[in-house]
């Protein structure tokens, strides 16, 4: 976990040594505990990069929707296909409410975020480790 996230901001970075991690990604808008804030995670077994926020506690009508049924929301699921790569770059840019994602310049994620408005910023790996290298963050100032 690092720091704090301005409201408009420009995050970048790439992923190394990914390859023996079951996923990894990205935290935004956290708490300091990885309790409550937005998760972006790149998943090479299922070639594919997601969205989800958590907690999910609001059951609705669809059975998706009900906390821990799914591993994201599955309507923000981007393919990717890992295979290939040896680093993956990322630009993620937060702009209030407005969370883009740009992986390689060849996919891009957009959503809204409103549940959080501020929080950490940090990266997360799931059964392994992962480098992240290169990291530079930008504010709306320095843009």
């Amino acid at each position: 976990m690092l720091n704090p996230l301005p409201a408009q901001v420009m995050l970048e970075a790439s992923f190394a040594d990914w390859q023996q991690v079951k996923d990894f990604g990205i935290a935004v808008r956290t708490d300091k505990s990885l309790d409550n804030g937005y998760f972006i995670k790149f998943d090479p077994f299922h070639n594919r990069i997601t969205f989800d926020m958590w907690p999910r506690r609001e059951p609705g009508f669809f059975q998706w929707q009900i906390a821990g049924d799914k591993p994201q929301m599955i309507e923000l699921e981007r393919p990717f296909d890992f295979g290939s790569r040896s680093r993956i770059h990322f630009q993620l840019i937060l702009e209030e409410d407005i969370l883009c994602l740009y992986v390689n310049n060849e996919v891009a994620m957009t959503t809204r975020i409103y549940n959080f408005k501020d929080g950490h910023f940090g990266f997360f790996a799931n059964e392994g480790a992962v480098s992240v290298q290169d990291i530079t963050l930008k504010t709306a100032a320095e843009l």
